[in-house]
């Protein structure tokens, strides 16, 4: 396979998709792949290449001093599941939720509950917040640093209780990271169409 080749017909695909980024970004990430050793590269599957890219597109920004949030693109958000500031985990994945929605959701007024033992490393968190100005509180299962992912079906549960179009939509990177992207179930299926290397997915709660 041609990897070079292939990561320029997925950028080709992703602006059919809406999901545009500047040449010069394109040419960024491509370099960043290429970057890695050659026999790594030679053994990954069309799959875990699109799963790079796609991380690639999602990178956050996150300035803690000022509490600035950026996002490379501005329909694609990735980020690495276990979280290296626990107490914040939450606050930071809702607030880039805010971003990846072009502040649709208006997500505000974050509480993360910390009353937890971070020894152990397991319990409960509860994390609470508003949404178009309705107060919502959800409670996480804590393991150690890792990301409580059935917190993105809660959200999507909320929208559906609003009869909202658009769903918060995940994929896997092929490693740890987790790719989400908020858009419609029409599009979902465009997207999956497009790349039947990996599927997205509308995690929901049971």
């Amino acid at each position: 396979m041609k990897i070079q080749k292939y990561i320029e017909t997925i950028f080709k695909k992703m602006k059919l998709l809406d999901i545009t980024i500047t040449e010069q970004e394109k040419q960024n990430i491509i370099n960043n792949i290429l970057k890695m050793p050659s026999d790594m590269l030679s053994d990954m599957e069309k799959d875990q290449i699109l799963g790079l890219v796609l991380d690639n597109i999602g990178r956050a920004e996150y300035n803690i001093e000022n509490k600035e949030y950026k996002l490379l693109s501005k329909n694609v958000y990735s980020f690495d599941t276990e979280i290296m500031d626990i107490d914040t985990m939450y606050t930071i994945f809702l607030n880039f939720i805010n971003k990846l929605s072009n502040n649709e959701l208006k997500i505000t007024d974050i509480i993360e509950d910390n009353n937890i033992d971070h020894e152990q490393g397991t319990g409960e968190k509860i994390i609470s917040f508003k949404m178009n100005n309705k107060e919502y509180k959800y409670v996480a299962n804590m393991k150690n640093d890792w990301f409580d992912i059935k917190i993105i079906g809660y959200i999507n549960k909320i929208l559906q209780e609003n009869k909202s179009q658009k769903f918060l939509y995940t994929s896997s990177d092929g490693w740890q990271n987790c790719i989400l992207f908020y858009n419609t179930e029409e599009w979902a299926k465009k997207f999956n169409n497009n790349f039947t290397e990996i599927n997205i997915e509308k995690i929901e709660l049971k």
